[in-house]
C-alpha cells in the first residue's frame, strides 16, 4: 500500500495518521479529506498556510464544530455542504446566532443562499456589516422584508458605504447620519425621510432615487 492509499484508507489508525501528517502538502491534503482523521490533526491542518488544505478540512465531517465555523469565513460553500452542518444546527438551535460575524457575512454573500437564511439574519442579527451585506447582495429580499417592517429602525450611522451598490434599495427612514456614501450607487433607491445629516455624498449616484423629505444639515454639503 502506498502512502497516498494509506492516508486515504478509513482503516488507517489515528496514531498512524498522526505520524503521516505534516510531512508533505500532498499527503496532508489526503489526510484532511479522510473522515477518520483525528480532530487534533484536523485542528492543526486548519492552520495550514495552504488554502486548499484548509478548504478540504472544511469539508471533513470530523472537523470540530468551532473550527468549521471559523473556517467558514473563508470557505462558506464548503461549510454549508459539509454533511455535519445540519447536525450542528439540530444540536444547537442557536448556532446561527453564535456564528462568528465574518462567517455569517461570507454565507450571506453567497448568491444562491436560501431566502429563509437571509430573513433569519434580518430578524436576529440585523446590524452593522451583516445588515450591509444583506442590502448589497440580496436587495430583493431586503426590500420585501423592509416593506413588512417599515417601522423597524435601520441604523447605518457612521457606516462606510463608499462605492457600494445600493441600487433600488429601500432605505426609507434609515439613519445614515455621518455615513460615507462617496461614489455609492443609490440610483432608484428609496431614501424617503432618511437621515443624512453630516453624510458624505460626493460622487454618489442618485438618479431616480426618491429623496422626498430627506433630513439634511449644513454639514452634509460641507463635506
Amino acid at each position: 500500500m502506498t502512502l497516498e492509499e494509506e492516508a486515504a484508507n478509513k482503516e488507517t489508525t489515528p496514531e498512524r495518521l498522526r505520524e503521516m501528517a505534516f510531512q508533505s502538502h500532498e499527503i496532508d491534503m489526503i489526510i484532511a479529506r479522510n473522515s477518520k482523521t483525528p480532530q487534533d490533526v484536523l485542528k492543526k491542518l486548519a492552520e495550514s498556510e495552504n488554502n486548499e488544505i484548509r478548504k478540504t478540512v472544511t469539508t471533513n465531517p470530523n472537523t470540530p464544530p468551532e473550527i468549521l465555523l471559523d473556517l467558514g469565513k473563508d470557505f462558506p460553500e464548503e461549510l454549508l455542504a459539509n454533511p455535519v452542518f445540519n447536525l450542528m444546527l439540530l444540536a444547537n438551535p442557536n448556532l446561527l446566532g453564535d456564528m462568528p460575524e465574518e462567517t455569517l457575512i461570507s454565507i450571506i454573500k453567497l448568491p444562491d443562499i436560501r431566502e429563509s437564511f437571509v430573513i433569519w439574519a434580518l430578524n436576529h442579527r440585523r446590524k452593522g456589516s451583516v445588515l450591509l451585506a444583506i442590502i448589497c447582495h440580496h436587495v430583493h429580499v431586503w426590500n420585501k422584508w423592509r416593506k413588512n417592517n417599515i417601522n423597524t429602525q435601520i441604523n447605518l450611522r457612521y457606516a462606510d458605504l463608499s462605492g457600494v451598490n445600493l441600487r433600488y434599495a429601500n432605505l426609507r427612514y434609515a439613519d445614515l447620519n455621518d455615513a460615507c456614501l462617496t461614489g455609492a450607487d443609490l440610483s432608484g433607491a428609496n431614501l424617503k425621510k432618511a437621515y443624512l445629516c453630516g453624510t458624505e455624498l460626493s460622487h454618489v449616484d442618485l438618479r431616480g432615487a426618491n429623496l422626498t423629505d430627506i433630513k439634511l444639515d449644513e454639514n452634509t454639503f460641507e463635506k
